[in-house]
């Protein structure tokens, strides 16, 4: 299957009340997109980055009761899951779709992420004020106006962005909120834009 684009049906899947009826339509018609996506995406990426990637469409195993407000194709460089390392998603909310780097509170790279922050906090500060639509926060999930816009982060606050990371049950989120709009086969070079401006940030959770 190609991706197709999407439709404004597949943003009002996420007003569906209940679990099962909600992640019925998610399995029907979203999840096969992602799928496509990730097909199209992985082997771009490593033309991009000369590097091995594997995509993952999350499957939401661990809900029984309150049904997913988001879904997405995972990228990562390890074939067995995602959750544990740093990765990119493309993904889609009621808001729309999106393209967020993630590091889980499970993730074992945060760490090497938050040191690697707190040691270049100036360059990325100077990276990210070139970045006018970057935002960091529950990009896929949250109102636009609590996330925050990352060409607003000094060094200071990217360090106190590294030192929260490493507190308990702790994670970052930052990427692009596209807007909730019918879309082409051209969404994936839109996605693979995305990844691309997310891989300076994705980069640093690597050793």
């Amino acid at each position: 299957m190609a991706f197709t684009g999407w439709t404004r049906d597949d943003f009002t899947v996420f007003e569906i009340p209940g679990f099962e009826d909600r992640m019925a339509e998610i399995r029907a018609h979203i999840q096969p997109q992602l799928a496509a996506l990730g097909e199209e995406l992985v082997p771009r990426l490593e033309q991009e980055t000369g590097e091995s990637w594997f995509a993952h469409v999350a499957k939401h195993m661990r809900r029984t009761v309150n049904p997913p407000s988001d879904t997405w194709v995972a990228f990562n460089r390890i074939k067995r899951g995602y959750k544990a390392t740093a990765h990119l998603s493309v993904g889609i909310s009621a808001h729309g779709p999106n393209v967020v780097l993630v590091l889980k509170p499970e993730c074992a790279d945060k760490e090497m992420f938050a040191n690697n922050i707190r040691r270049r906090a100036s360059e990325i500060a100077r990276w990210s004020s070139g970045n006018a639509n970057l935002l960091i926060g529950d990009v896929p999930n949250a109102s636009f106006e609590t996330l925050t816009p990352a060409k607003s982060v000094k060094a200071a606050g990217w360090k106190t962005i590294a030192d929260d990371l490493l507190r308990p049950n702790r994670e970052f989120e930052a990427g692009f909120r596209l807007p909730a709009e019918p879309s082409d086969n051209r969404f994936t070079d839109l996605a693979l834009s995305r990844l691309r401006d997310l891989l300076t940030l994705y980069r640093l959770a690597l050793p």
